[in-house]
Formats: C-alpha cells, sequence, structure tokens
C-alpha cells in the first residue's frame, strides 16, 4: 500500500511539474508579446472639410446676428428719441 501511495504522489508530482513548465512557457510568451508590440494604424481620410463654405456659414450668423443688435438698438434709439 505504500508503494502505491508512492507511485501515486510521483504521478501527481509529474503532473503538478507539467502544468507548471506550460504556465512558464504561456508567460514567457505572453512577456515577449507585451516587449515587442506592434500597433498597425489604418485612417479612413475620405472625409473633407469644406473650409470655404463653413467659413461663408459662421460669417453669415455673425452679419445676421449683428443686424440684429444693430436694428434693436436703432429701435431703443428711436422709442429713448421720440420719449425726449
Amino acid at each position: 500500500m505504500e508503494n502505491e501511495f508512492v507511485l501515486i504522489k510521483k504521478k501527481v508530482d509529474e503532473a503538478y511539474m507539467n502544468k507548471v513548465q506550460l504556465y512558464e512557457e504561456d508567460i514567457r510568451e505572453l512577456q515577449s508579446q507585451i516587449s515587442n508590440p506592434s500597433v498597425v494604424l489604418s485612417m479612413d481620410n475620405s472625409c473633407s472639410l469644406d473650409v470655404d463654405s463653413i467659413i461663408a456659414e459662421i460669417k453669415a450668423q455673425y452679419e445676421e446676428t449683428a443686424n440684429c443688435s444693430w436694428a434693436e438698438t436703432e429701435s431703443m434709439y428711436q422709442i429713448k428719441y421720440e420719449e425726449l
């Protein structure tokens, strides 16, 4: 019975050592992948901006705001002038 126990323990120890060895190999492989990273980037440059139309739109919005402000100021001036 003692011999059986020794044989079983020996087999368990061998299985454990094989598992540890595989684990260490996996760790080495992962560490090599981490130390040699390679990144591939691809960009889609099909999007193009029409800067001229963007500037024209902003300018039109600014002029509209300025005209509204001017009209409001002129109206307030007329009301104050008529009150005097």
